[in-house]
């Protein structure tokens, strides 16, 4: 049992495929991404970082064609509840993706034993439109500088710059006044606002 909370925790995320690189599945996206508690407070993650608001966006599309394809005609019932008009707002869910980073750091796992050499590793749980480079520059935006090793040799309290998928693929962190200037893609909730209204939504905090 942990002395302190394990729960998640959300982080905003956005998308422009246009400056995403080739492999973005969407045009534009937007929505959340996760880690733990702990990874949050290793990481000396201002909490004001964190999304706790919800996204509204509007359904696209009009309402439900209740004629099927011979012409027979179905009345609006309870079975035949989704015929909705086009301007309709949901939120969308925060869930955690299925989309997982793993991040080495440089704390021993065994410190008084040196030949063992293994390291803790943190992660981010990122939605399966993220693509590497909107990964780069989220982790590039959030993570402060100071706790992103230069040399890729962590001390116990830094973090290496890149990041792991599993099934393999090694990619480096953004430094974050690139990924600042870059508004293609990010974790800023100012750019996260932004995005959603272009689309017609609105983020509620």
């Amino acid at each position: 049992m942990a002395n302190k909370s394990l729960q998640h925790v959300f982080y905003p995320l956005y998308m422009d495929k246009a400056g995403a690189g080739t492999g973005a599945v969407k045009d534009k996206a937007y929505g959340v991404f996760a880690a733990r508690l702990s990874t949050h407070r290793f990481l000396d993650i201002p909490d004001t970082s964190i999304f706790v608001g919800d996204i509204e966006r509007t359904a696209k599309g009009g309402t439900r064609v209740m004629t099927l394809a011979d012409g027979t005609v179905l009345t609006q019932s309870t079975e035949n509840s989704d015929g909705k008009n086009a301007d309709y707002v949901f939120r969308l869910k925060k869930r955690i993706g299925q989309r997982r980073v793993i991040i080495k750091t440089g704390k021993r796992i065994y410190p008084s034993d040196p030949k063992k050499t293994q390291v803790h590793t943190i992660s981010f749980a990122f939605p399966k439109w993220a693509n590497i480079a909107t990964i780069s520059d989220a982790l590039g935006e959030l993570i402060p500088p100071g706790k992103i090793s230069v040399d890729g040799s962590p001390n116990a309290t830094e973090i290496q710059p890149y990041f792991t998928l599993p099934g393999g693929g090694t990619y480096g962190i953004q430094k974050q006044a690139s990924a600042t200037a870059n508004n293609r893609a990010g974790s800023s909730r100012a750019g996260l606002k932004a995005k959603v209204e272009a689309n017609g939504g609105s983020v509620v905090e």
